[in-house]
C-alpha cells in the first residue's frame, strides 16, 4: 500500500491513474470490509471468552 501511494504521488500520471484508480478503489474496499469482519469476529470472540 505504502509503495502504491509513493507511486500515485510522485510518479504516475494523469493517464496512469485512470487506469488504475477504480481498481485499487475495490481492492482497498474489499480489505478494508474483510478487515473490519476480521477485527469484529476477534472482539466477539473476546467477549465470549470473558463470559
Amino acid at each position: 500500500m505504502n509503495l502504491v501511494t509513493h507511486w500515485a504521488q510522485t510518479r504516475a500520471s494523469a493517464a496512469d491513474l485512470d487506469e488504475v484508480t477504480d481498481t485499487l478503489l475495490l481492492a482497498m474496499h474489499d480489505l478494508r470490509t474483510v478487515l473490519v469482519r476480521k477485527k469484529a469476529e476477534r472482539l466477539a470472540g473476546e467477549a465470549a471468552a470473558e463470559e
